[in-house]
């Protein structure tokens, strides 16, 4: 726990979360990579070069991925304090981590179920379920218990948000705040 005070001190608040929500994105795409990995465990080459290289190449899209995962929250936190109370700020940089997390996750589940059924990352026949798309959530909800899907996403989320909570940052600068205003407000408010 010290580790991560430390590092939080060192980074700042804002910094320190904004790194905690990609490590988190990065970290959930890996285990779903390695769970597809190890579906088709009896296919899939094991030599350390091509596991390397496979894992390597995830890592890299997932961090490019995850820069994207991480826009929004950067924008909400670019929204002055005087706006918003800091209550009301940390209750919305609540809200909208729970909703990434749901993203997140609903994403890891449904590539992962993907892959199960067509051995293949997201592809042309993923176009199918946004041009057809009626008939494919049909299809969905037929194939899969998703009474229990979405409920087990919501949960997920729910307890990745809970973990990231105590690391929601208090204080919403990427600066360090002045003890003292800068020397131009103290001569403008001597004239």
């Amino acid at each position: 726990m010290q580790c991560w005070r430390a590092l939080r001190d060192r980074l700042g608040e804002t910094a320190f979360y904004l790194l905690l929500l990609l490590a988190t994105w990065c970290g959930v795409q890996s285990l779903t990579r390695l769970a597809q990995l190890l579906n088709v465990a009896g296919t899939a080459s094991w030599l350390p070069l091509d596991l390397v290289r496979s894992l390597g190449l995830g890592v890299l899209y997932d961090v490019s991925a995850g820069v994207f995962f991480c826009l929004l929250p950067l924008l909400y936190l670019l929204v002055p304090q005087h706006f918003l109370s800091a209550r009301a700020h940390r209750m919305g940089l609540a809200a909208l981590t729970f909703l990434l997390n749901v993203f997140m996750v609903f994403c890891a589940i449904a590539l992962y179920l993907y892959w199960a059924e067509f051995h293949t990352n997201f592809s042309f026949i993923a176009v199918d379920y946004l041009v057809y798309t009626h008939e494919m959530i049909g299809t969905i909800f037929q194939s899969f218990h998703m009474g229990l899907i979405i409920p087990a996403i919501l949960v997920l989320a729910g307890l990745i948000t809970w973990g990231q909570s105590r690391f929601l940052p208090r204080d919403y600068t990427f600066a360090p705040r002045c003890s003292r205003p800068p020397s131009y407000f103290r001569w403008a408010s001597s004239h």
